[in-house]
């Protein structure tokens, strides 16, 4: 497998490495977007965007994953101990 994403662990979690063959052309799908609409980019999945306009607006917004929750709750649990 080509797509490599580091551990939820890891300082990079939110990024990933990919190694393909330059003969070989990445997957992709292509959605163009009219005025008002909306497009939902579900949590780390992969995506490239292009404006073909000159003015354009994206908003982001990140939320932590179940797997970001629940490291975060395993950390507390280790560091409260520590902190008494």
């Amino acid at each position: 497998n080509d797509l490599r994403v580091f551990p939820a662990t890891h300082g990079a979690r939110r990024q990933s490495q990919l190694r393909r063959p330059p003969s070989f052309p990445p997957p992709e799908v292509v959605h163009e977007l009219a005025p008002g609409d909306v497009l939902y980019v579900p949590p780390l999945w992969f995506h490239r965007i292009e404006a073909l306009s000159a003015v354009a607006v994206s908003v982001s917004a990140v939320s932590p994953s179940r797997e970001d929750r629940a490291l975060q709750r395993a950390l507390d649990a280790v560091r409260a101990p520590l902190a008494s």
